[in-house]
Parts: C-alpha cells; sequence; structure tokens
C-alpha cells in the first residue's frame, strides 16, 4: 500500500553516502512506484533528495539563542478544581510541562488556574476563547484542559474553582472560531465534548469514550509527554503530529492500567472529521485506521496527522498558504486511497500521479522546468 507523502519523503530516505565528491542517497528497500511513470519517479526522488539534504544541513539553534514566538499560535492551559492536595500537585506539573513544551515551540500561552482580581476562571477562559475566536491571525489554537470533569446524563462539565464550564458553553464560545483549533480535555467524563464540539477543523481528543467514564483520568499525564517526545514519530517526518502523540499518549495510559493490574477506567478517542464521533486510539496501526466502526462512520486521524504542537524544519519553511495547499493535496491522496479497490490500477496511479507533482512543485518549485 503506498504510504503518505511524508512518509515517502522520509521513511525510505535512510542513508547518506559520499560518492565522488558528491551527497547521494541510499534506500532501504525498493521504492515502487514504477507504474506512475518515468516521469513520477524522477520528479518525487529528486524532491526526496532535497527535502532530507536540507533538513540534515539546518544547524540546531543553541539553547543561548533568543526564541522565535508564532503569534499566529496560541495555546490557553487550563487547571481545574483539584478536589485533593495529590490532585492539585498531579494538574500543576502537567500544566507546566506544556508551558515548557509551548516555550520550546515558541507558542504564545495564556495560563488560566485560579480567581484574579475577582474574576472567576469562568470568566477568565470566557475571555480568552472570545480573543481566539474572533481573531483571524490566529491561525491554530489549542486548548488544554486539565482536571476533573461530571456527567448527569444529559450535560457534561469540567470542574473549575467557582461556576465550571459546560461542553455547550466551550462550543458557543468557539462558534465564531474559523481557523484550526485544538481541543484536549484530560478529565473524566470528558466523551461529552467531542459531540458538543462538532464543527469543521476543530479537533478534539477526550480522555474517555463516554460519560460515564467517571473516575480520574491519567491520559492527561502522557498526552503532554507524548506531544514532546521523538520517538512517536510514527511516519518519520522529523515531527510528532497530534494524532501520533494521541495514539503514544493512548498505549502509555493503557500500560499503566496493565501493569498496575487494574481495570482501565478510561479509554481516549479522537474526532477530526467533525463528526462529533471519536476513533478510539487501539484502532490505528502506525497512522492507519484499520478497524471499521459498526456504523460506518468516516475513520478519524488524517487531520489530525497534519497538527504538530512542535513543527519539523521542513514544516517551519512552509508558508502558512503553502500548509494549506499541502494539507489540501495530501487529504485528497488520502481520499484517493479510500476508493483504490474499487479502481483500475492504471486509472488509480494515474490520478495519483498529478497530485504528487503538485506536491512537489509546492515544496521545491526552484527545481521545476521553467
Amino acid at each position: 500500500m503506498l504510504k503518505s507523502v511524508r512518509e515517502i519523503a522520509f521513511s525510505k530516505t535512510k542513508k547518506l553516502h559520499r560518492r565522488n565528491g558528491k551527497v547521494q542517497l541510499r534506500f532501504k528497500r525498493h521504492f515502487y512506484i514504477t507504474t506512475c511513470g518515468t516521469l513520477l519517479a524522477i520528479t518525487v526522488l529528486a524532491w526526496v533528495q532535497s527535502i532530507h539534504v536540507q533538513a540534515q544541513s539546518e544547524i540546531s539553534p543553541t539553547p543561548d539563542e533568543t526564541k522565535t514566538v508564532d503569534n499566529s499560535r496560541r495555546l490557553i492551559v487550563v487547571t481545574g478544581a483539584a478536589g485533593e492536595a495529590s490532585y492539585g500537585e498531579m494538574f500543576e506539573q502537567w500544566a507546566q510541562s506544556w508551558m515548557s513544551n509551548a516555550d520550546q515551540a515558541g507558542i504564545v500561552v495564556s495560563r488560566i488556574s485560579e480567581n484574579e482580581n475577582d474574576s472567576t476562571p469562568h470568566d477568565q477562559l470566557q475571555k480568552a476563547i472570545g480573543e481566539i475566536a474572533t481573531d483571524p491571525s490566529v491561525l491554530e489554537a489549542w486548548i488544554v484542559l486539565i482536571g476533573h470533569g461530571t456527567w448527569d446524563g444529559q450535560a457534561a462539565r469540567f470542574n473549575l474553582i467557582g461556576p465550571d464550564v459546560s461542553a455547550e458553553e466551550l462550543a458557543n464560545w468557539l462558534a465564531p472560531r474559523e481557523q484550526t483549533t485544538v481541543v484536549i480535555n484530560c478529565a473524566s467524563s470528558s466523551a461529552p465534548f467531542v459531540t458538543a464540539l462538532k464543527k469543521q477543523d476543530c479537533l478534539v481528543i477526550a480522555a474517555t469514550n463516554s460519560g460515564d467514564e467517571q473516575n480520574f483520568c491519567r491520559f492527561g499525564r502522557f498526552i503532554v509527554d507524548a506531544i514532546a517526545d521523538a520517538r512517536n514519530d510514527l511516519d518519520k517526518d522529523e515531527q510528532v503530529s497530534l494524532l501520533e502523540a494521541f495514539i503514544a499518549a493512548g498505549r502509555e495510559t493503557a500500560v499503566y492500567y496493565e501493569s498496575d493490574k487494574r481495570l482501565a477506567t478510561e479509554h481516549s478517542i479522537l474526532d477530526d472529521n467533525g463528526d462529533g464521533f471519536g476513533t478510539p486510539f487501539d484502532w490505528y496501526q502506525g497512522t492507519r485506521v484499520i478497524v471499521e466502526s459498526k456504523d460506518k462512520t468516516a475513520p478519524d486521524g488524517r487531520r489530525a496527522n497534519q497538527v504538530f504542537f512542535s513543527p519539523g524544519v521542513v514544516e517551519q519553511q512552509l508558508t502558512a498558504g503553502e500548509r494549506t495547499e499541502r494539507d489540501r493535496l495530501e487529504l485528497k491522496i488520502e481520499a484517493l486511497r479510500q476508493n483504490k479497490t474499487t479502481m483500475d490500477e492504471e486509472a488509480y496511479y494515474q490520478t495519483l500521479e498529478p497530485i504528487l507533482l503538485e506536491l512537489s512543485r509546492l515544496y521545491f518549485p526552484e527545481n521545476q522546468e521553467k
């Protein structure tokens, strides 16, 4: 099965060696693309080599260099009511980890935890979301809810010091926003937030798969670690996507319960296609869904695999417009793959070829013939 475009670009390129003074590539296994025609093979091979050499040639910044702050990206970290001191210590640790990761990634952070100047966390959160919801210059917003949640069979709430925030309230506050939004609810009973927040380009992760999972959740510990751990780069494009972090965190959460010989009381889900139905972490092999839902709902993960908390070198070199076009083309390829079994092989590759060539031109227009 043909892999993702970024996986082609990175996972196939394993070794560089020099011969006659020139840098050359050595592939681990045969790159099967001959059915696409000689032109496609040459173009994609040049693209792969350019990406890898360019990434390898970048000089990593030293710790003393000034970090660049990207004002188009925002993180809102919300620490809810702890109830017990032990929970409060954990919540604070997770929140600090998010803030440290954001500092490394150059993301502007808003922290919401306790009452400030007679303003409740509920009001602070509403104000912070209101600002990003109406500001089109904030191209990507991350909202992380760390704490406890409740579900009474009708409404789900995230517990704050003072008035709680319901899933419906959060959805209403985010309604005006059209740009990419990531909501990670690490609390118990968080699944109803997936349904409430369903909309285009709103990617939602919940620590539980139903409102009835009301025990304390440890998913928050694992997701903040996973988002910054390069070992979770499944498709080897030198960055960890939201999908990859979700899969890793779900796996580590399950391992925690298994190693402690306890019945798992939380099962995280992801919704990134706006249908309000989440996909469990263990439905994936690599970054692809291998389990078909009983109700035939569309699988999640394609969009989440295009969103990065800490973008890699190549990703950072793309403009916002180029990223949007890249995402569109990659989703187009994914849609084509879904129909591969119903298509004639020649027709499939003839349709695939121009999309890959468009991607090649997007990354390296200077390499194209005039």
